[in-house]
């Protein structure tokens, strides 16, 4: 008798929606979407999507996070030209000389070798979140939104695209 293997989980964390796509089967895949409303800033709120997608999708083997633009802060910055470790550990040396934020808050930094981009968050608001995930199943990665989706359209064999993004509604 073949054991089944838990599914993976790849959840996109957005400002107001906190999306879960599950997928199941090899060599059939198995696609399922499950989504809950989430308030970043409260965890009550936080807990709960978490449960809604935990009921809808089950236990996953592993799971990654995506945190959508509206959540993360960005920006071009010109650092000398060394290892993409180096710039973040430049960057969150001090973090409030390059993002607006308080003096004392700590940031986790994601940057590429190949260009300025970098992306941060809180890093008290991103364990939060983390930490509320994790009945989900193991956190395999947290990445910017923009890097996930580049890094899968890659994957794809798409090596140049526009994404056009409508967030009016965001602000």
């Amino acid at each position: 008798m073949r054991s089944v293997a838990k599914p993976i989980v790849g959840i996109e964390l957005r400002r107001d929606m906190m999306r879960a796509v599950q997928v199941t089967g090899w060599p059939h895949r198995r696609v399922r979407v499950a989504d809950a409303p989430w308030r970043p800033d409260d965890p009550a709120a936080t807990a709960t999507a978490v449960e809604t997608i935990r009921v809808a999708l089950g236990p996953a083997s592993r799971v990654a996070v995506a945190v959508d633009l509206a959540l993360l802060l960005t920006k071009r910055v010109k650092l000398p030209p060394v290892p993409a470790a180096e710039k973040r550990r430049i960057l969150s040396l001090e973090p409030d000389r390059f993002f607006a934020i308080r003096g004392g808050e700590d940031l986790v930094v994601s940057t590429r070798d190949d260009d300025g981009l970098v992306f941060a968050a809180r890093e008290r608001e991103l364990s939060a979140w983390t930490s509320a995930l994790e009945p989900l199943g193991p956190i395999e990665s947290v990445e910017p939104a923009p890097v996930a989706l580049s890094r899968a359209l890659n994957r794809a064999g798409v090596t140049d695209a526009a994404v056009v993004l409508d967030r009016a509604a965001d602000g």
